[in-house]
């Protein structure tokens, strides 16, 4: 696996450029649109990694494990932060047409991978409609992994209902939206769903706040930008460190936390900036439905799985072309207009 990690961390380490971010008082499209595809990535790259288990024991590639938790942190920061900068830019009317708009597409897409998943798991598995209905309740889907979408449409409604009873208001607004998070961990935490479903659960409402109070931190960040980034750092460094010692919640969420804030912190002077990355956050939920399937129904073939590497780009290829040709179908979907009717003359 460190063949594979190493080349996409060198990717990386040559895509860093200078932001202007700081100057212009908010994190740039461009930047949070990077970083999502570098999370999709490393999640791609973690589930890999969990499939070849001791085979991808190599230095680098033991790490992955760390690094598709901390990936889905970025990931719920920036969708946290987008989605309260474009209510910031776009006004009420983004609020007004977030469900058709914002949410449908991913249900969609959602339910698209249901459809071509379920087929295959029951003709390969013998997998039945009532075990596929029960896995969509107990945490264990079958889409795989697919418990982080439906994490996200949970956390897209809350936000929706958190903006529409608070009408925007700060103290309202926040309170429902942590109210909201605490009764989805509460549950799954209760339930024993497991741990990886509510690590991150609050970098979501982060990174709503982090958007709803830009303006005001900005200066702050500006004139004392060197102490704010180590202090968010160090903060991340211990939390993380408790985490690894005492293997507790409360320091894994805080990590996580921490995490992304340093990182958005770092990504107000520091971008990275790759066509490869702008494409996989394009395509990031088709990566995300399609790639952890893609990776078990590879590794079921023993001459495919008893090599690491291969595997490993097979999956990532196969998980790419995948969602290219959604993408594709997609946008041709999009450009379909229904045809004008010229009236009949009587």
């Amino acid at each position: 696996m460190d063949i594979i990690l190493l080349p996409f961390i060198g990717l990386i380490l040559a895509s860093i450029q200078q932001s202007q971010n700081l100057k212009k008082g908010h994190l740039g499209k461009n930047t949070t649109n990077n970083l999502k595809g570098i999370s999709i990535i490393f999640i791609i790259l973690h589930h890999i990694n969990q499939e070849l288990g001791p085979v991808a024991g190599t230095f680098f590639a033991s790490r992955l494990s760390l690094a598709g938790r901390l990936g889905v942190a970025i990931f719920f920061f920036v969708s946290g932060y987008g989605i309260m900068r474009q209510y910031q830019i776009k006004g009420p009317s983004y609020l007004k047409n977030f469900l058709p708009h914002r949410l449908l597409p991913i249900v969609t897409l959602y339910i698209l991978a249901m459809a071509l998943i379920f087929p295959i798991k029951h003709f390969l598995m013998g997998l039945t409609l009532k075990q596929a209905a029960i896995s969509m309740t107990n945490g264990a889907p079958f889409v795989n992994d697919s418990w982080f979408i439906l994490a996200i449409i949970f956390f897209y409604l809350a936000f929706w209902l958190a903006m529409k009873l608070s009408k925007g208001h700060a103290l309202p607004l926040f309170a429902i939206l942590l109210l909201l998070t605490a009764i989805y961990t509460g549950y799954i935490w209760k339930k024993g769903m497991g741990e990886w479903l509510i690590n991150a659960a609050f970098v979501f409402p982060t990174g709503v706040l982090f958007a709803y109070y830009e303006d005001r931190f900005i200066p702050f960040i500006q004139r004392y930008y060197s102490p704010i980034m180590l202090s968010t750092s160090t903060l991340f460094a211990i939390c993380f460190t408790l985490d690894e010692v005492h293997s507790l919640m409360r320091y894994r969420m805080l990590s996580e936390i921490f995490f992304a804030l340093a990182l958005m912190i770092i990504s107000y002077k520091v971008e990275c900036d790759n066509k490869l990355f702008l494409i996989s956050s394009a395509w990031s939920l088709n990566l995300y439905l399609y790639h952890p399937f893609i990776a078990s129904l590879l590794h079921g073939n023993a001459a495919i799985a008893a090599h690491s590497v291969i595997y490993g780009l097979l999956v990532i290829i196969l998980s790419y072309l995948v969602a290219g040709v959604i993408a594709f179908i997609q946008r041709k979907v999009k450009t379909i207009r229904p045809k004008e009717t010229i009236p009949v003359k009587s």
